[in-house]
């Protein structure tokens, strides 16, 4: 819940009516909670999942101008990005590295770790300073 209140935050201040997007994940805590999000931003949105083929992954990354990684699997290559895409890599493998696996020279992404992380850790203090102010 965190990981994608925080990755809302990211994206919050971008006009995303029309634009084509692409949720990679659907679990409860940060794929589902952004396809919702993105929906209601007006956003055309496509989910994919471990069921999803990996070539119509692909299309829709190529199609994309916002991606969000949130599998723990490293499934794209520099090819299956558009040029001027945001990529948003909210996923997190068990060698310390993200859902995507090389700096795209024509696209805007966030790091793994250093991207959206800290603005997660910034979302769970400022609803801990909220709770501690509406009970006190």
């Amino acid at each position: 819940y965190y990981a994608s209140r925080g990755l809302g935050m990211c994206i919050r201040d971008r006009n995303l009516t029309g634009k084509k997007a692409l949720v990679i994940g659907r679990s409860p805590s940060v794929g589902s909670p952004i396809f919702w999000y993105l929906q209601k931003s007006n956003a055309t949105v496509t989910l994919a999942h471990s069921k999803t083929k990996i070539k119509d992954l692909k299309k829709a990354a190529k199609d994309s101008d916002l991606v969000i990684l949130a599998a723990g699997v490293q499934l794209l290559k520099p090819e299956d990005i558009k040029d001027n895409a945001i990529i948003i890599d909210c996923g997190y493998n068990q060698d310390g590295q993200g859902d995507l696996s090389f700096i795209p020279e024509n696209a805007s992404y966030t790091p793994v770790p250093g991207g959206v992380g800290p603005v997660t850790t910034i979302t769970l203090i400022t609803n801990s300073l909220n709770l501690y102010h509406l009970f006190y």
